[in-house]
């Protein structure tokens, strides 16, 4: 589990007031014998999908503990569903169903159904044997594999910046690529077997996560990889990058490094606070780069003194879970030809309520046209940041302009 600046990895959200009154209104949320309560947050009715793999996630309320849980597909068992962690979130934003609350997910395969509309649901069975099933959700599949490259996405998510220098950063970088696509470098779509090799971590576990369980993990892993965490200090209060670098502290995983680089403001005292919240982790290699100039020449300097074979950079004011490394470590270890490898992320406020996840799919080389989703939180193959590197005047969207490179140099 990750957390990323306000963001969290795989957790679910808080539902507002206006969730609760659409969600009733549309049917979502059902009392099966005033036992089970569950909301379905992805995929929304309506969903287009060009690639047969789905992934559904949601929370669920019930009285006594979930014994099964399967998705349906016409009415007919698709796949079995994983009940994960607790939800106090929910729990607080339904007090009037004294109840324990998690949060779910499945993977569907829908490649008997190509070229069809499905009708998705869950259903989830108690130890009593109450049954409930979510009101169902309407799919419809592509016939093929190749859907046009979305303009319109892109064009939406330049309109969104508010940063005049990101809105001409991402006008350069959608430019820069259409060029390429009109000369016959880059092509819209890519067959399966073309795909580059860039992973989506597996969803790790949530809530409160067991320290022997996850050392057990680690003695598993055959090769350990060597990680590089890099913070980026900007614009944060001091108790939001507290909360960063405690997390740090709190990793399992023990065969990384720890690089800050301070763009921050003089006022804010970072190696008092570095040293603070990870004095006592002395086997920990700790590098701290002050940057006075353009941040990617501090980035580029950063990345070449480092000795990990992957790097990731976490803002200022983000926060990693306990087992973010461990599950960062496996992913790599069983996918030796990664070369990126991206998790989920969901928002935390500064009570550490969580909100709003962003469960992501695979690998879609047009949905990274369309938006920056595989950023947060990203490791990348030292060696291929070396090779591409960082690039000035795209303010703070250098990162995206990042991925799109390397990764089309990774096809």
């Amino acid at each position: 589990m990750v957390r990323v600046r306000d963001r969290l990895l795989c957790s679910g959200g808080q539902p507002t007031k206006q969730e609760w009154t659409d969600q009733a209104v549309n049917g979502k949320l059902r009392m099966s014998e005033s036992a089970i309560l569950a909301c379905l947050k992805t995929p929304v009715s309506g969903t287009l999908l060009a690639r047969t793999r789905l992934s559904l996630a949601g929370w669920v309320l019930s009285r006594e503990p979930i014994d099964q849980a399967v998705v349906l597909a016409d009415g007919r068992a698709l796949a079995p569903v994983t009940i994960a962690g607790d939800r106090p979130d929910v729990l607080r934003a339904h007090p009037a169903f004294p109840a324990t609350a998690r949060s779910f997910y499945a993977d569907a395969d829908l490649a008997a159904y190509r070229g069809r509309t499905v009708r998705l649901a869950v259903e989830f069975r108690d130890v009593t044997g109450r049954v409930h099933v979510l009101k169902p959700v309407l799919v419809s599949l592509a016939h093929s594999e190749r859907p046009s490259l979305p303009s319109f996405a892109v064009r939406r998510l330049a309109r969104s910046l508010l940063c005049k220098g990101a809105w001409r950063a991402l006008l350069r970088v959608r430019a820069d690529h259409r060029r390429l696509l009109s000369a016959g470098v880059l092509e819209p779509t890519l067959p399966a077997a073309d795909l580059p090799p860039v992973v989506r971590m597996p969803r790790p576990s949530f809530g409160n996560v067991d320290q022997s369980l996850l050392r057990t993990r680690l003695a598993l892993l055959p090769a350990p990889p060597c990680l590089s965490v890099m913070v980026l200090v900007e614009r944060v209060s001091e108790a939001r990058l507290r909360r960063t670098f405690r997390s740090l502290n709190e990793q399992v995983y023990r065969n990384w490094e720890f690089v800050v680089v301070d763009h921050g403001p003089r006022a804010l005292p970072v190696p008092r606070v570095l040293a603070d919240e990870l004095g006592g982790v002395a086997a920990i290699p700790v590098h701290y780069h002050r940057g006075a100039g353009k941040i990617a020449a501090t980035l580029g300097r950063a990345i070449a003194q480092s000795t990990a074979a992957f790097v990731a950079f976490v803002r200022g004011g983000d926060a990693l879970a306990p087992d973010a490394l461990v599950t960062a470590a496996e992913t790599i270890a069983s996918r030796p030809d990664a070369e990126l490898v991206y998790s989920d992320e969901d928002t935390i406020d500064d009570d550490d309520c969580l909100f709003a996840p962003f469960y992501k799919p695979g690998w879609s080389p047009e949905l990274l046209l369309a938006q920056p989703y595989v950023l947060r939180l990203a490791f990348w193959r030292r060696s291929l940041l070396l090779e591409h590197g960082v690039r000035d005047g795209f303010a703070d969207r250098w990162d995206y302009d990042l991925a799109l490179r390397s990764t089309d140099a990774a096809r």
